[in-house]
């Protein structure tokens, strides 16, 4: 895949999950932060030719499911970090909100 067409798929998931991300803040509990659709084309897309040879099906699966999960929770972040500047706040930036962030998944810091 080439850069450009790599780069329009990101826009295109990252345009398609900014929907999830406001769906998620007028219902938290009535969606999943991602659908998985077209995160998961991205990737299948991206891994074509690249996985290493001798993976069974259950590996290779396996990868694919969590470099979806990867790409959907740095779109996530994106639309935290989009949402903060959207709203024009100057009283975070965008290194404090990822420490909010994650300080919420659990992780301090000086913690791996």
């Amino acid at each position: 895949m080439k850069e450009q067409e790599m780069l329009s798929r990101v826009i295109g998931v990252l345009t398609q999950s900014g929907q999830w991300y406001r769906d998620i803040h007028r219902d938290p509990h009535g969606h999943e932060p991602a659908d998985g659709r077209v995160v998961g084309e991205l990737v299948a897309e991206l891994l074509d030719g690249a996985l290493p040879t001798g993976l069974s099906e259950e590996e290779e699966r396996e990868l694919r499911r969590s470099t979806a999960r990867l790409v959907s929770v740095f779109a996530f972040v994106f639309h935290q970090l989009a949402e903060v500047h959207d709203t024009g706040r100057g009283d975070t930036s965008s290194s404090e909100l990822l420490q909010q962030l994650a300080l919420k998944a659990g992780y301090g810091k000086g913690e791996d």
